[in-house]
């Protein structure tokens, strides 16, 4: 992408405007990282489908990091959009996903963070 810091609140952006920016971060993406609270069970457990378990001292949530690969890819941009958007106009069912340290998805794909690569 090449593109300079960006930092910016996507909560209101259109469904499709988000999914291309996810799409565009992660084609070339070689490793990710997810962050989910340890209640979100379902979702933790879809994310060890592609990855493991990072140990990291945050008692609670669990972090499960992984490669790229063209499943991930295709989960990743198949998932439905979650409909428990009453605190946050949530993308993604994941608190943050992170790809190659450089796109952040953060507060469920609300708060987006791009850096230069």
């Amino acid at each position: 992408m090449g593109r300079a810091l960006q930092n910016w609140d996507a909560s209101q952006l259109s469904l499709n405007a988000w999914r291309e920016l996810l799409t565009e971060s992660v084609q070339n993406a070689s490793r990710f990282a997810i962050h989910c609270w340890n209640d979100e069970e379902p979702w933790v457990q879809l994310a060890l489908k592609y990855g493991q378990r990072k140990p990291v001292p945050w008692e609670g949530g669990t972090v499960i990091e992984g490669a790229v690969t063209p499943a991930f890819r295709e989960m990743l941009l198949s998932l439905e959009r979650p409909d428990d958007r009453d605190v946050y106009n949530k993308f993604l069912p994941f608190f943050s996903l992170v790809l190659d340290d450089s796109f952040y998805f953060e507060h469920y794909g609300t708060e987006l963070t791009f850096l230069p690569r």
